[in-house]
């Protein structure tokens, strides 16, 4: 016990001093992988103290749990602010018990860090309306003027919150677009055999960069077959289970856990080398799907958890 209080305080300060957790890790004791949240706490509290990683006071009770969440957590909903708070709590209660919190990028991250706002709703830009003047003009870059110019003023400071280098970015940035727990790789679209071959660590150092305002936008974050936009792996063909095999190949990995495209359960597929986690569950989300999470026991046992 004292060997492992000792690792984890290590591991707390090496996550403080970095930003962010490690984006490849051995394989966990238990893992909980969650879908979509899109701005509903009540998602959150529910799948957490379902699942013992909460209690009812919303503290983290699960020790050395790994929890994965990949992906879109914003948009649609109205609780934006409050889950980002939330789960900066909980990345560092985790973190001390022994456990790991890991957040991945969504595509709807990235649409936010672009400054478009089209999911936005009403809550969501006036939540973040003390961002409104938080930095000197010149420090800004054309395109985050030319949003200025062209958005009202009410959406201002979701503009400066979320622009790159912007504060809410900032944290943003500090997660994954790609992480690979022992043999699992976990990505909110999917990782195509071409993408693969860039590699975790260009894809997450990119991203983040991005976000963070000290690297360029790349237009790669943005295509159709992206790891935050593709949905090859969500569709039942002989084709994509081939695609995957490459692409897992490429990765040496032996499943990989997608979000991004509702499914009506969660699912697996391809002989369990792909599993489909977002069911849509947030109650903004066409009335919202059906509540669940899967659990990964020492990268070998998947169980699907569905709550009524």
């Amino acid at each position: 016990m004292r060997i492992k209080s000792l690792a984890s305080l290590l591991l707390f300060n090496i996550c403080i001093f970095a930003g962010s957790l490690p984006f490849e890790i051995p394989k966990q004791k238990r893992l909980i992988a969650i879908g979509d949240i899109h701005g509903d706490f009540s998602v959150v509290k529910a799948l957490l103290q379902k699942g013992g990683i909460v209690d009812h006071k919303m503290n983290w009770i699960a020790g050395d749990t790994t929890v994965v969440q990949v992906g879109d957590l914003l948009d649609r909903g109205p609780d934006e602010m409050k889950i980002i708070n939330f789960l900066k709590k909980l990345e560092k209660q985790a973190i001390r018990a022994g456990g790991m919190l890991y957040v991945l990028q969504g595509n709807h991250e990235l649409k936010n860090v672009d400054l478009r706002f089209s999911d936005v709703t009403e809550e969501g830009f006036a939540q973040f309306e003390k961002y409104t003047i938080n930095a000197p003009v010149n420090e800004l870059t054309k395109d985050v003027k030319k949003a200025l110019e062209d958005l009202p003023y009410y959406q201002h400071g979701r503009v400066m919150a979320f622009r790159p280098g912007g504060e809410i970015a900032k944290y943003l940035s500090t997660h994954h677009t790609i992480l690979k727990v022992g043999e699992t790789i976990f990505v909110h679209g999917g990782v195509e055999a071409k993408y693969a071959e860039k590699g975790l660590n260009k894809i997450n150092s990119d991203i983040s960069g991005w976000m963070n305002g000290t690297d360029r936008r790349r237009k790669y974050f943005f295509e159709e077959d992206s790891p935050l936009y593709s949905r090859l792996f969500a569709k039942t063909e002989n084709k994509s289970c081939k695609q995957l095999d490459k692409a897992l190949k490429i990765l040496g990995a032996k499943r990989m856990v997608i979000a991004h495209t509702v499914q009506k359960t969660i699912n697996s597929d391809c002989d369990g080398k792909v599993w489909r986690i977002d069911t849509g569950m947030s109650s903004f989300y066409d009335g919202g799907g059906e509540l669940g999470f899967i659990e990964i026991i020492y990268d070998e046992k998947v169980k699907i958890h569905r709550f009524l």
